[in-house]
């Protein structure tokens, strides 16, 4: 009977610590808190709903990974990724300006670890990675659907008041959308991370109302993605969808019913796309061709990343710190005594070209070294996990989407993409620990 209690008792854990966990990911998701003017201010630090959420979620998740730590086989892995996370926060506190910036750079730390362990002890349990999955595939879908309407309204009406002085961005020529991301970068950016976990779903449909359903959320993200007017995710998006097709086709011959469905949502949601397109031909050709969209989406960034060796010599073994690459760059693209605008806060606006100028050479390689540990575990997985590797694939283009976002934006600095990332390779370290435990048939996320 004793036995019962516990186990009842560890069940409940669990529960409360997922329930935790996914209102923390919708929160974040579903809330502008990086653009929006809320909450209160307590002395030098800003209060809002993102730590509120993060602190109520803090205690379960951390419980239940540290009842749960003899699952998580330490690895290399661990050491790395707490030696970075320790190296950022560090140089970023020595480097922080004010309170705010001080409380990103922990901020920072505490949800990249709390996220990444809680997703690897949680993430072992089908019932876990089930609900991950659908939320993010969901999330996507209504949050690309709300894009949808702002854009046709030409209006935020749901957060509009809370972000127009961050999130500048209307205009008479031209509008995009940012829905509860509040930033087209950051929405387009979040789309091309979670449509795969939709795409799952909908190859993997036991019945056409399913699978009609998940083709139409498919269809939806594909046209949210169009009208942020993100040229870095749509290039993400084609890179992506090319890579996949290449894999398909270099694996030999497909399951025929696999091969119709695949062409059949390929097909619609391009249609639906180049309808929306040519609807709106006006803010494509202005996105596209107009001088002004040139000089904000290329040209400055181009004279952002011609200055960062520069800045990098200028602090090459330990960098500027967190947050602080903007505002070492910015400078120098001025000529000597011309007037920054009070009002500019310019990204470098490239994750690789940022990390060298925040983190320096000790950052840059820890950064380096994680991530090929990272992939080295998600293509082992992928590899020789089995029923893990369906779980594997989604989550491995989902971060490789962030990556290559990272090419023309700071994606690991956007807060919603952050999260996303720290949980998809969080599970990836779970389906790491059931596959060394030869569980490699035990999670099913078919539709």
């Amino acid at each position: 009977m004793e036995g019962i209690r516990t186990e009842g008792r560890r069940d409940r854990l669990f529960i409360v610590a997922l329930t935790a966990f996914t209102i923390l990911l919708a929160g974040t998701l579903l809330y502008p808190d990086t653009y929006a003017k809320s909450g209160v201010d307590a002395g030098p630090f800003h209060v809002s709903l993102t730590p509120i959420l993060f602190l109520l979620a803090a205690l379960p998740v951390s419980l239940y990974a540290l009842r749960q730590r003899h699952d998580l086989v330490p690895r290399a892995l661990d050491l790395i990724l707490l030696l970075l996370v320790g190296y950022m926060t560090i140089r970023g506190v020595v480097a922080a300006t004010n309170g705010n910036e001080l409380g990103l750079v922990i901020a920072y730390a505490a949800y990249a670890l709390l996220l990444y362990y809680g997703a690897a002890a949680l993430g072992q349990r089908s019932s876990t990675v089930r609900t991950i999955f659908f939320s993010l595939a969901v999330l996507g879908t209504v949050i690309a659907a709300y894009a949808l309407l702002e854009f046709i309204l030409n209006n935020n009406f749901i957060y509009g008041s809370l972000i127009e002085e961050k999130v500048p961005i209307k205009s008479a020529d031209f509008h995009r959308s940012g829905s509860s991301l509040a930033h087209p970068i950051a929405l387009g950016n979040f789309l091309v991370q979670v449509a795969p976990f939709a795409i799952l779903f909908y190859l993997t449909s036991r019945t056409k109302g399913r699978r009609f359903l998940w083709g139409l959320a498919i269809m939806t993200m594909a046209s949210g993605l169009l009208v942020t007017f993100s040229k870095g995710s749509w290039g993400s998006a084609v890179i992506l969808s090319v890579a996949a097709l290449a894999i398909l086709l270099w694996r030999g011959k497909l399951d025929p019913r696999l091969k119709k469905n695949i062409i059949i949502i390929g097909v619609i949601s391009g249609l639906a796309v180049v309808l929306l397109a040519a609807l709106n031909y006006r803010n494509l050709e202005f996105n596209i061709f107009s001088e002004n969209r040139r000089q904000e989406s290329v040209d400055f960034r181009w004279q952002m990343w011609k200055e960062t060796p520069e800045s990098f010599i200028l602090h090459p073994l330990f960098g500027v710190g967190m947050w602080q690459g903007g505002k070492q760059v910015l400078p120098l693209i001025f000529e000597p005594g011309e007037e920054i605008p009070a009002d500019w806060a310019s990204p470098v606006d490239n994750i690789y070209l940022s990390t060298i100028v925040e983190e320096g050479l000790i950052g840059s390689v820890l950064t380096g070294a994680l991530l090929i540990l990272i992939g080295m575990q998600t293509w082992k997985v992928i590899k020789n996990g089995r029923g893990l590797a369906l779980v594997a694939l989604p989550l491995a283009a989902s971060m490789v989407s962030v990556l290559i976002n990272g090419l023309t934006t700071d994606s690991l600095l956007i807060w919603p993409v952050m999260v996303v990332f720290w949980i998809s390779a969080g599970l990836i370290r779970s389906q790491m620990e059931l596959l060394t435990a030869g569980a490699g048939e035990l999670i099913d996320v078919r539709a």
